[in-house]
């Protein structure tokens, strides 16, 4: 599960006007967490997985709420 979140939200940064800031923004934590999240060592903690599977659901599902900004 963790491999599997981590993949989706590389996936979902490479589509258009999803941005690291507004996942954050919208998942509650800081900016800074998602720094480096594309390298493969990237070591996410549990809470900020948890944090932004909600996200990734509702973008993987076409949720109107998940995050569509164009702001970087």
């Amino acid at each position: 599960m963790v491999n599997d979140t981590i993949q989706r939200l590389r996936a979902a940064l490479k589509r258009p006007g999803f941005t690291k800031l507004r996942l954050a923004a919208d998942a509650g934590i800081h900016r800074n967490t998602l720094l480096g999240c594309e390298s493969d060592d990237w070591n996410p903690s549990a809470n900020t997985l948890r944090a932004i599977e909600p996200h990734l659901l509702a973008l993987d599902e076409g949720d109107a709420s998940a995050p569509e900004s164009t702001a970087a």
